[in-house]
């Protein structure tokens, strides 16, 4: 009679390894589906009540635009420009509160993203209809808007690795206006450079959290500092009506 005993089929015994692994996968997955769906929210919820101060905001600026070109003291290119402005802004939001509920992915989603790079055009335009002049204007008008389409398209028609770094990139708009950096400083005055500069900075702040699906609500926080940072540089603009 023999002793000896048969080794265990090492087939059997990884197939509930095998399933817990798979089971743990769902779970993670799950879980990750979970967590983004509540960012999706939060960063729709934030983007509705940006939508709603931008509309708010845009409305209360042109009057008072209205009004100073009532009084001789702005031009009607700037009506024009403070237009150009508040539509750039009321895009941006109002389209990312839609794709925020619309999924992760697809058309809502790009046009949201790629909308971004009309930002620092549309600032732009109040200061150079209100503080520059002559050629300075125009030559700052037609890159900041050539800058901005092109952009846009880039974003739309490019995918991978173009996508995860255009955002960030379009914000280097702002190093073209250096050269009349202090022109700028000069005729805006502190307060109103205080407002734009402050805001530029928390939209700096704002991309840290972009793309950090890792991080707890990123997309909500990185829409949270754009809202910020939209609010300072509308005093910024504001304040060059008062």
């Amino acid at each position: 009679m023999s002793n000896r005993v048969d080794a265990p089929n090492p087939r059997i015994l990884s197939r509930p390894t095998r399933l817990g692994q798979i089971g743990a996968a769902r779970d993670q997955t799950h879980i990750a589906e979970k967590a983004a769906f509540r960012n999706d929210v939060a960063s729709g919820v934030v983007n509705i009540i940006a939508s709603a101060f931008a509309i708010a905001g845009f409305v209360v600026l042109v009057i008072r635009s209205s009004l100073a070109l009532s009084q001789g003291s702005v031009g009607a290119a700037f009506i024009v420009a403070v237009s150009l402005y508040g539509a750039c802004v009321i895009y941006r939001f109002v389209l990312a509160s839609v794709a925020a509920f619309a999924g992760r992915h697809g058309a809502l989603r790009a046009l949201d993203e790629a909308g971004t790079f009309f930002l620092p055009a549309g600032l732009v335009m109040p200061i150079a209809f209100s503080v520059l002049e002559g050629a300075t204007r125009w030559i700052l008008f037609g890159i900041a808007w050539g800058y901005a389409f092109v952009g846009f398209l880039l974003y739309l028609a490019i995918v991978g690795w173009f996508r995860r770094y255009a955002i960030s990139l379009g914000y280097t708009f702002f190093f073209v206006i250096l050269p009349v950096l202090p022109q700028i400083r000069e005729a805006l005055g502190e307060l109103s450079f205080t407002w734009l500069f402050s805001g530029g900075a928390l939209y700096l702040v704002a991309i840290m959290f972009r793309g950090k699906d890792d991080f707890p609500y990123s997309g909500a926080l990185w829409h949270v500092f754009c809202l910020a940072g939209a609010g300072l540089q509308y005093a910024g603009i504001s304040a060059l009506v008062s």
